[in-house]
């Protein structure tokens, strides 16, 4: 059964691992080096409850995440 629960510390190894997996594709971000838990902790923390992180739970096992993110708006 698939779901989708929110986020907590315990998680951010997991989504970061996700996240790694994604990197030699260059489809799903520009890093090109794999990313550490410390190292995305900051990035972690900014969400709350207006611009959450999910994890997806297929089973109880962690099989994605996703999360929302402010963009700054163009200036005239």
């Amino acid at each position: 059964m698939i779901e989708f629960k929110p986020a907590t510390a315990a998680d951010l190894p997991k989504i970061v691992a996700i996240y790694n997996e994604t990197i030699p594709t260059h489809r799903a971000t520009a890093d090109l080096q794999p990313q550490t838990v410390a190292q995305k902790s900051a990035w972690f923390a900014a969400h709350n409850a207006h611009f959450p992180a999910w994890v997806i739970q297929n089973h109880h096992e962690t099989v994605g995440w996703l999360s929302l993110i402010t963009k700054p708006l163009p200036t005239a």
